[in-house]
């Protein structure tokens, strides 16, 4: 696993357009490894898990100088030093709607395994009544108006401008 795991990552970032279940089967068989289905599905969540981290980990240093407050899964953030203020899990069913009308931005983060379509936090987000930034998904385009209903960055470099426009309560309204 520690040898595949460096080639499904840069097949990952190579191949955009291909699951993740694509690649690690396309990666597991180049050296003649033998796995059965049951194998690849165990290096496809290992490897959903790895990149995922190492996804936000980027992502979270790229966003340091912010001085985000995080909620979620505290170990998912820890390795990632600076302004970072990390606030532990949240009671979906009882608090999240709270969390996301008191944050100003609600910064919406594909999991790396999902390269098509859309998670829920792009609907429960604007449900609240409250302003969110989200990877960007072509399936986004069918259900919204983006820049008016949501928000959406293509990179970091996109992401960076974008948190500095909607920083202005008036430009998120």
């Amino acid at each position: 696993i520690s040898q595949l795991l460096p080639e499904i990552e840069k097949e990952c970032l190579l191949h955009k357009n291909l699951s993740l279940w694509t690649v690690n089967h396309s990666v597991a068989e180049r050296p003649k490894i033998q796995l059965n289905i049951r194998q690849i599905y165990g290096l496809s969540r290992i490897a959903e898990y790895h990149l995922s981290i190492a996804l936000r980990t980027e992502m979270a240093k790229f966003l340091t100088p912010c001085s985000l407050s995080i909620w979620g899964e505290k170990a998912d953030w820890q390795s990632v030093s600076g302004n970072l203020n990390l606030l532990g899990r949240v009671s979906y069913f009882k608090n999240m709607p709270y969390v996301f009308n008191g944050s100003e931005i609600n910064l919406n983060i594909s999991r790396i395994q999902q390269r098509f379509g859309t998670n829920q936090r792009v609907f429960e987000v604007p449900a609240c009544n409250a302003f969110v930034l989200t990877d960007y998904k072509k399936e986004l385009e069918e259900l919204f108006h983006i820049g008016e209903e949501i928000e959406v960055f293509h990179d970091f470099k996109d992401l960076g401008k974008k948190i500095n426009l909607y920083n202005n309560p008036e430009k998120r309204k």
